[in-house]
């Protein structure tokens, strides 16, 4: 469907006129329903990472800065006032390099809307830190990146023996009251987990670390190792077993689509999963607004600098 034929909507932020979608992505990419534009906040706290995966999206952006949090708060505090901010998410690199400033970045938030949705997304360096947090149980997500069930075959994806073992996860999970709070980020990776079945191993895996929530993401195309491992959503997602109910198959026109759904474990737990695959990365509108760690803000990871 052609750009113009789809629902958008102006907002000014910063004396910059940014377009969001106004639409809900639905089953058939052909039809959009009007909804309330919104949009996410992505900040990086920092563009340094112990780890160095093939499949980074990351290596081609990285702006190594030191956040200004006097900085941070005003955009917070302008981009709350629109009403549209829904969530805000803390990435990096590997922001558990600073656990204190995460800490500290998760109460400003909190401070100026107690109501926005806070994820963190970690390979999961110094994970039992965020038993230390003053507000630990009011994040929606700690999103910890592990791409296999095997301790040994992971670290082997992420290229270092200093990330967060099962045993760890497990520690992390076992002293948190809210038991939805951790999820499982896992890249789908040719030679790794890259079909049903390996997809199952994943789920039943995480059901013995007493997880709930796992996020099955398809590979950005954004270099030779990543266009060479790509596995379509798919060709997984479309051939699922009774072990599995599918709940909503969305699509987003043609830059990209999610499935989600339940899985019921050999132990007769539920697990819940979601996937997402990107299609095109030419999106005619903003998905997302980024704080770099060199402090600006962008209408994108490589997008316009809006302040």
């Amino acid at each position: 469907m052609a750009a113009n034929n789809l629902d958008l909507q102006e907002i000014e932020l910063f004396n910059k006129r940014v377009l969001f979608k106004s639409y809900k992505c639905t089953n058939d990419k052909n039809i959009t329903t009007k909804s309330s534009p919104f949009f996410k906040l992505t900040i990086k706290l920092t563009d340094e990472c112990n780890c160095s995966c093939s499949f980074c999206a990351n290596k081609n952006i990285r702006d190594f800065g030191k956040l200004d949090f006097n900085k941070v708060e005003h955009v917070l505090r302008e981009l709350n006032k629109t009403g549209y901010l829904v969530r805000v998410g803390i990435t990096g690199g590997e922001p558990m390099l600073y656990p204190d400033q995460v800490n500290r970045l998760v109460n400003l938030i909190l401070s100026i809307n107690k109501n926005i949705k806070i994820g963190i997304t970690t390979n999961g360096l110094n994970i039992k830190k965020f038993l230390e947090f003053d507000n630990v149980e009011k994040i929606e997500g700690i999103h910890i990146s592990r791409h296999h069930y095997d301790d040994e075959m992971n670290k082997k994806l992420f290229h270092n023996e200093n990330i967060a073992t099962s045993e760890d996860i497990k520690y992390l999970q076992s002293k948190l009251k809210d038991k939805l709070i951790i999820n499982i980020n896992t890249v789908l990776i040719k030679g790794y987990i890259d079909s049903t079945e390996e997809v199952k191993k994943m789920c039943d895996y995480i059901d013995t670390l007493g997880i709930r929530r796992i996020g099955l993401v398809s590979l950005l195309k954004l270099n030779d190792f990543a266009i060479e491992h790509f596995i379509d959503c798919n060709k997984i997602f479309n051939n699922l077993d009774s072990s599995f109910f599918v709940g909503h198959h969305f699509h987003n026109h043609d830059f990209c689509e999610c499935v989600d759904g339940i899985y019921y474990t050999k132990n007769n737990n539920i697990i819940e999963y979601y996937s997402i695959m990107s299609k095109d990365t030419k999106c005619p509108y903003v998905t997302q607004l980024v704080y770099t760690s060199d402090n600006q803000l962008k209408t994108g990871f490589s997008g316009e600098v809006i302040y």
